[in-house]
């Protein structure tokens, strides 16, 4: 999902399947980790990229809707928020201290 998000805001459209891009087999948390890192990197420098009526262009998104990439980001923002939420109830199901990172976006 993370990678839908980063690629609709250079392409403009969304997509939720994988496209072209094989899914990679990850090994351990550290692969992990660092793949979503380099993801975060890579969105925030699109981001930065744009500005002004740059934030205007329209996303169309799966099912036609069409969201500006202003309103995609506040999307997205959610999209993490209840990812985060999600883990954490899983985490502490499982009886694992969340890191402060976590604690300080979800609590």
């Amino acid at each position: 999902m993370q990678r839908s998000y980063l690629d609709a805001f250079s392409s403009l459209s969304q997509s939720w399947g994988p496209g072209l891009v094989t899914f990679e087999r990850f090994t351990t948390v550290a692969e992990i980790l660092e793949r979503f890192h380099a993801m975060d990197l890579q969105l925030t420098d699109v981001l930065n990229a744009f500005s002004g009526d740059d934030w205007d262009a329209v996303i169309v998104r799966p099912d036609d809707t069409k969201r500006t990439r202003r309103g995609q980001l506040e999307i997205y923002a959610q999209f993490m928020l209840i990812f985060l939420g999600k883990a954490s109830v899983y985490a502490r199901a499982h009886g694992h201290d969340l890191p402060p990172s976590v604690l300080t976006f979800v609590g």
